[in-house]
């Protein structure tokens, strides 16, 4: 009885000591932060713990998040007269592996290159005077693949341009909505070795576009595209999406992202759903089902008020700017998951 009052004496000491002023130390705050997001996004959500290189994890989906924290003001600001730092750099550096709490020794477990292990990183930044006030922190929450490969650690002033911040009572449902946007789980993806090394071209293209929202559909597209056995092909700064059936001999080219500043063959510098080859005689020369799912796949975009039509010798497309393909993108999605089930199902005639 004696210890357990002596216990909790002790535990609310330290607690009082290392939480219960408004500048906490560095190694305080960052636990302090991790709680705090944790408390904002609420079930399924719950801490990894051990030496795991992300924080917390959702039962439901796998999805993997990562917390780093960074404040103005320090606690040795005030004895030094300080006004803080008002642009904060976060430490974001790929790992090379990680120590796996579920083994009895946490076994340090290899990973075959450096990489960052979680889905998403949440940024969380104090620029006031009380860490403790849930009210005076900002978060930015930011997919994996919105962050350079190689870098080490990235600035306030880099993540505003990847992110929006929002407060804590709004945290969850940012975190939600980029959750929902995910262009692949890292815990469950299931690809081959090739379809990976796709993914990551098509991710680290997604890089080279200006707006977030534009890098979140070129990654949902090509990731849906991989999952339904598409290729992803890399050509003068553009993705295209191919698709092989077995009633033709060649890939079928069905979408072309054209990167910023690319003129494509549409004269445009956007997205573009296609089908053909360039030859005058590829629609006729088609198996007849083959040019009727092809046709069709073109054709529900004609009358959609978002695109343009760009039809030339050998080619049945239309063209969408980047934004109008960023706010689409479900319906995009929806057609392109169709098409390429489609073409997966069809079989040679017999006979």
């Amino acid at each position: 009885m004696l210890y357990n009052s002596l216990h909790t004496q002790i535990v609310n000491d330290i607690v009082s000591r290392s939480y219960n002023n408004p500048l906490m130390l560095n190694i305080h705050r960052g636990i302090y932060a991790e709680y705090l997001v944790l408390s904002a996004l609420g079930e399924p959500w719950e801490l990894v713990g051990g030496w795991n290189i992300w924080d917390m994890q959702n039962r439901t989906t796998g999805v993997r998040l990562e917390v780093k924290q960074s404040a103005r003001l320090q606690t040795w600001s005030e004895k030094y007269g300080s006004q803080g730092t008002e642009n904060p750099s976060f430490d974001d550096k790929p790992r090379a592996g990680y120590y796996d709490s579920n083994c009895e020794d946490a076994k340090w477990v290899d990973l075959p290159e450096r990489v960052r292990s979680a889905d998403i990183y949440v940024f969380a930044w104090h620029p006031e005077s009380d860490h403790r006030d849930t009210r005076q922190w900002q978060f930015y929450a930011v997919p994996e693949f919105f962050l350079p490969p190689k870098q080490k650690t990235i600035s306030l002033g880099r993540l505003k341009k990847l992110a929006k911040p929002v407060r804590y009572d709004q945290l969850g449902a940012e975190v939600e909505k980029v959750s929902s946007r995910l262009p692949c789980l890292k815990v469950r993806v299931n690809v081959n070795e090739r379809a990976r090394k796709c993914l990551k071209v098509a991710q680290h293209h997604a890089t080279y576009f200006p707006d977030r929202d534009v890098k979140l559909a070129i990654a949902r597209l090509t990731n849906l595209a991989l999952r339904n056995g598409a290729q992803i092909v890399k050509r003068s700064g553009s993705i295209v999406v191919q698709k092989r059936c077995s009633i033709w001999p060649r890939p079928l080219s069905l979408v072309w992202m054209f990167g910023p500043e690319v003129t494509g063959w549409s004269n445009s510098q956007e997205v573009v759903i296609q089908a053909g080859n360039g030859r005058a005689d590829f629609f006729e020369n088609l198996p007849p089902r083959l040019r009727q799912t092809l046709e069709a796949w073109v054709e529900q975009f004609s009358s959609d008020t978002f695109t343009t039509p760009a039809e030339t010798t050998g080619w049945k497309a239309c063209w969408m700017t980047h934004q109008a393909a960023a706010a689409n993108i479900d319906l995009l999605c929806e057609r392109l998951d169709r098409v390429l089930r489609e073409l997966a199902e069809l079989q040679p005639e017999e006979g």
